[in-house]
């Protein structure tokens, strides 16, 4: 009964533990989008003919994983966004009854996309974009009790874990 309980207290432990790296992360990821977005760094690839550039690039390094061939790991964006400068462009017509809203935000819709092999080790300029996908790539791997071997629980971790490469080197 006692090991139950204790079991259930490293559980409720490792919950907590996630919930605060999960909430550090935001900030972090945050306060990188508004960096980078401040430089305008110029793009590396070169997007699909109609795609929006993503000029907001942060340089990352994948960390060594089992789980990435040698030859890389493919990533890739794809979607639309509303463009807010468009929407507010649009914004006069709206007011002027000349289109309506839904109309304007349809005109101001366009098509994103990234894709890229990465390579652990190596480093690379990617969208910030990116790093939420990386952070929502989770897999729970087992904590185990060191005496006895067995496994208490399980917690979660980054599938593609990497580091942010400071520009300022």
């Amino acid at each position: 009964m006692a090991n139950e309980d204790l079991g259930s207290n490293i559980n409720m432990d490792i919950v907590e533990e996630n919930k605060d790296l999960r909430e550090e992360n935001k900030e972090l990821l945050a306060r990188v989008e508004a960096l980078t977005r401040e430089a305008n760094t110029p793009l590396v690839n070169i997007p699909a003919a109609g795609a929006r550039p993503l000029f907001a690039r942060v340089r990352i390094i994948l960390e060594e994983n089992e789980g990435i061939a040698p030859s890389g790991q493919y990533f890739g964006l794809h979607g639309t966004w509303i463009n807010p400068e468009t929407l507010e462009a649009l914004e006069q017509q709206v007011q002027d009854k000349e289109m309506t809203r839904k109309e304007a935000q349809v005109e101001a819709t366009e098509n994103i996309q990234f894709e890229a092999y990465l390579r652990s080790g190596e480093e690379a300029d990617v969208p910030v974009e990116l790093l939420m996908l990386l952070n929502d790539a989770i897999m729970d791997v087992p904590v185990i009790d060191p005496i006895t071997s067995q496994v208490l629980g399980y917690k979660s971790r980054l599938r593609y874990p990497y580091r942010i490469i400071p520009t300022n080197r």
